[in-house]
Protein backbone atom coordinates (compact mmCIF):
# COMPACT_ATOMS: atom_id res chain seq x y z
CA UNK A 1 0.00 0.00 0.00
CA UNK A 2 2.92 2.48 0.89
CA UNK A 3 4.50 2.25 -2.21
CA UNK A 4 1.75 2.44 -4.09
CA UNK A 5 0.64 5.60 -2.87
CA UNK A 6 4.02 7.04 -3.15
CA UNK A 7 3.37 6.09 -7.19
CA UNK A 8 -0.03 8.37 -7.09
CA UNK A 9 1.90 11.33 -5.05
CA UNK A 10 5.02 11.07 -7.82
CA UNK A 11 2.72 10.79 -10.72
CA UNK A 12 0.28 13.89 -9.07
CA UNK A 13 3.43 16.23 -8.76
CA UNK A 14 4.48 15.32 -12.34
CA UNK A 15 0.98 16.10 -13.71
CA UNK A 16 0.82 19.72 -11.59
CA UNK A 17 4.77 20.78 -12.45
CA UNK A 18 3.42 19.99 -16.29
CA UNK A 19 0.92 22.59 -16.14
CA UNK A 20 3.13 25.59 -13.67
CA UNK A 21 6.22 26.13 -12.15
CA UNK A 22 4.27 28.07 -9.90
CA UNK A 23 2.44 25.39 -8.69
CA UNK A 24 0.91 25.75 -4.74
CA UNK A 25 2.36 22.41 -2.94
CA UNK A 26 1.88 21.89 0.64
CA UNK A 27 3.41 18.44 2.41
CA UNK A 28 2.31 18.07 5.93
CA UNK A 29 2.55 15.27 8.43
CA UNK A 30 0.18 15.00 11.45
CA UNK A 31 -1.25 13.17 13.80
CA UNK A 32 -3.86 12.90 16.61
CA UNK A 33 -5.53 11.43 19.36
CA UNK A 34 -9.14 10.59 19.59
CA UNK A 35 -11.15 9.48 23.04
CA UNK A 36 -14.81 8.87 23.33
CA UNK A 37 -17.28 8.49 26.34
CA UNK A 38 -17.98 4.73 25.64
CA UNK A 39 -15.15 3.74 23.27
CA UNK A 40 -12.45 5.17 25.45
CA UNK A 41 -8.68 6.73 23.76
CA UNK A 42 -7.54 5.62 19.98
CA UNK A 43 -4.52 7.23 19.56
CA UNK A 44 -4.11 7.28 15.63
CA UNK A 45 -0.81 6.77 12.98
CA UNK A 46 1.03 9.56 11.68
CA UNK A 47 -0.24 10.85 8.34
CA UNK A 48 1.45 12.32 5.52
CA UNK A 49 -0.69 14.61 3.41
CA UNK A 50 0.31 16.62 0.37
CA UNK A 51 -1.83 19.04 -1.69
CA UNK A 52 -0.92 20.41 -5.16
CA UNK A 53 -2.86 23.31 -6.86
CA UNK A 54 -1.44 24.53 -10.35
CA UNK A 55 -3.89 27.55 -11.86
CA UNK A 56 -4.89 26.91 -15.67
CA UNK A 57 -6.79 30.53 -15.85
CA UNK A 58 -8.04 33.15 -13.75
CA UNK A 59 -10.81 30.45 -13.35
CA UNK A 60 -9.81 27.36 -13.13
CA UNK A 61 -7.29 25.34 -11.29
CA UNK A 62 -5.60 21.47 -11.64
CA UNK A 63 -5.54 20.39 -8.02
CA UNK A 64 -4.53 17.32 -6.27
CA UNK A 65 -4.74 15.90 -2.45
CA UNK A 66 -2.74 12.41 -1.40
CA UNK A 67 -2.95 10.38 1.88
CA UNK A 68 -0.94 8.03 3.36
CA UNK A 69 -1.73 6.52 6.87
CA UNK A 70 -0.53 2.96 8.28
CA UNK A 71 -4.37 1.31 7.02
CA UNK A 72 -5.55 3.28 4.47
CA UNK A 73 -4.54 5.84 1.62
CA UNK A 74 -5.76 7.78 -1.12
CA UNK A 75 -4.83 10.03 -4.27
CA UNK A 76 -7.41 12.29 -6.02
CA UNK A 77 -7.12 14.87 -8.58
CA UNK A 78 -9.52 17.41 -10.31
CA UNK A 79 -9.76 21.07 -10.98
CA UNK A 80 -10.86 24.37 -8.53
CA UNK A 81 -13.27 26.54 -9.78
CA UNK A 82 -12.91 30.24 -8.17
CA UNK A 83 -16.50 31.29 -8.48
CA UNK A 84 -15.93 34.45 -6.15
CA UNK A 85 -13.09 36.48 -4.46
CA UNK A 86 -14.27 34.85 -1.36
CA UNK A 87 -15.58 30.79 -2.64
CA UNK A 88 -13.50 28.47 -4.48
CA UNK A 89 -15.24 24.93 -5.04
CA UNK A 90 -13.79 21.67 -6.72
CA UNK A 91 -14.45 18.46 -7.97
CA UNK A 92 -11.70 15.51 -7.35
CA UNK A 93 -11.57 11.64 -8.55
CA UNK A 94 -8.90 9.04 -7.92
CA UNK A 95 -7.76 5.89 -5.94
CA UNK A 96 -7.62 4.41 -2.81
CA UNK A 97 -7.00 1.52 -0.73
CA UNK A 98 -7.74 0.03 2.14
CA UNK A 99 -11.05 0.81 2.28
CA UNK A 100 -12.94 -1.73 -0.43
CA UNK A 101 -12.98 -0.91 -3.94
CA UNK A 102 -10.22 1.34 -5.26
CA UNK A 103 -11.91 4.58 -6.69
CA UNK A 104 -12.97 7.73 -4.30
CA UNK A 105 -14.90 10.69 -5.57
CA UNK A 106 -14.15 14.40 -3.48
CA UNK A 107 -16.10 17.43 -3.62
CA UNK A 108 -14.76 19.98 -1.71
CA UNK A 109 -15.48 23.96 -1.11
CA UNK A 110 -13.34 26.94 0.44
CA UNK A 111 -14.85 30.10 1.74
CA UNK A 112 -12.98 32.84 3.40
CA UNK A 113 -13.59 36.60 3.97
CA UNK A 114 -10.36 38.65 6.12
CA UNK A 115 -10.33 36.46 9.01
CA UNK A 116 -13.02 34.04 8.38
CA UNK A 117 -12.27 30.34 7.08
CA UNK A 118 -14.76 27.11 5.84
CA UNK A 119 -13.49 24.49 4.42
CA UNK A 120 -15.98 21.35 3.88
CA UNK A 121 -15.20 18.24 1.82
CA UNK A 122 -17.28 14.71 1.14
CA UNK A 123 -15.90 11.77 0.15
CA UNK A 124 -17.27 8.49 -1.19
CA UNK A 125 -16.22 4.85 -2.93
CA UNK A 126 -15.23 1.94 -0.77
CA UNK A 127 -16.45 0.69 2.32
CA UNK A 128 -16.91 4.26 4.06
CA UNK A 129 -18.00 8.04 3.52
CA UNK A 130 -16.35 10.32 4.88
CA UNK A 131 -16.68 14.21 5.43
CA UNK A 132 -15.60 17.05 7.55
CA UNK A 133 -16.30 20.93 8.05
CA UNK A 134 -14.08 23.42 9.87
CA UNK A 135 -14.92 27.03 10.35
CA UNK A 136 -12.50 29.29 11.76
CA UNK A 137 -11.69 32.84 12.70
CA UNK A 138 -8.38 33.83 13.02
CA UNK A 139 -7.11 35.57 16.25
CA UNK A 140 -3.18 35.88 15.48
CA UNK A 141 -1.39 32.81 16.11
CA UNK A 142 -5.00 31.11 17.29
CA UNK A 143 -7.76 30.11 14.93
CA UNK A 144 -10.89 29.78 16.92
CA UNK A 145 -14.38 27.78 15.33
CA UNK A 146 -16.16 24.82 14.97
CA UNK A 147 -15.39 21.24 13.77
CA UNK A 148 -17.71 18.31 11.86
CA UNK A 149 -16.22 15.02 11.34
CA UNK A 150 -18.49 11.83 9.74
CA UNK A 151 -16.61 8.68 9.29
CA UNK A 152 -18.84 5.80 8.17
CA UNK A 153 -21.67 5.37 10.82
CA UNK A 154 -20.04 8.00 13.26
CA UNK A 155 -20.84 11.57 13.25
CA UNK A 156 -19.27 14.36 15.60
CA UNK A 157 -19.53 18.18 15.69
CA UNK A 158 -18.41 20.78 18.67
CA UNK A 159 -15.69 23.70 19.18
CA UNK A 160 -12.46 23.51 17.36
CA UNK A 161 -9.27 25.41 18.69
CA UNK A 162 -6.09 25.66 16.83
CA UNK A 163 -2.75 26.99 17.75
CA UNK A 164 0.16 28.17 15.49
CA UNK A 165 3.04 28.10 17.47
CA UNK A 166 4.80 30.91 16.20
CA UNK A 167 8.03 31.07 14.42
CA UNK A 168 8.07 27.12 13.81
CA UNK A 169 6.83 24.48 11.27
CA UNK A 170 4.33 23.41 14.44
CA UNK A 171 0.31 23.77 14.42
CA UNK A 172 -1.50 21.99 18.17
CA UNK A 173 -5.34 22.01 17.66
CA UNK A 174 -8.16 20.37 19.85
CA UNK A 175 -11.73 19.35 19.73
CA UNK A 176 -14.88 18.78 22.02
CA UNK A 177 -17.44 16.96 20.22
CA UNK A 178 -21.01 15.68 20.75
CA UNK A 179 -21.46 11.89 19.12
CA UNK A 180 -24.45 13.06 17.18
CA UNK A 181 -25.55 8.98 17.23
CA UNK A 182 -24.61 8.31 20.25
CA UNK A 183 -24.92 11.03 22.58
CA UNK A 184 -21.81 10.81 24.18
CA UNK A 185 -19.14 12.97 24.68
CA UNK A 186 -15.34 13.17 22.51
CA UNK A 187 -12.64 14.88 22.17
CA UNK A 188 -9.72 14.96 19.83
CA UNK A 189 -6.09 16.30 20.78
CA UNK A 190 -3.36 16.33 17.34
CA UNK A 191 -0.25 18.01 15.70
CA UNK A 192 0.55 18.79 12.42
CA UNK A 193 4.23 19.47 10.74
CA UNK A 194 4.52 21.68 7.57
CA UNK A 195 7.02 20.70 5.69
CA UNK A 196 6.98 23.83 3.70
CA UNK A 197 5.75 27.39 3.26
CA UNK A 198 1.58 27.12 4.06
CA UNK A 199 -0.53 29.69 5.49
Amino acid sequence: MFKTNVIFIVVILLISANYTTMAQTKLSLHNYYFYHEDLGTDPSFITATLATQSALNKTFSFASYSLIREHWGESVFGVDVNIAPWLIAGFKVGLQTGNGSPERYSPVVYLFHKKLFFFGVYEWGGDKDRSQCIFTYKLGAFRIGATEVHNGSFIAAGPLIEFYIPNTIFMIYSSAMDDLNLGKFCAQFGWKMRLNNEN
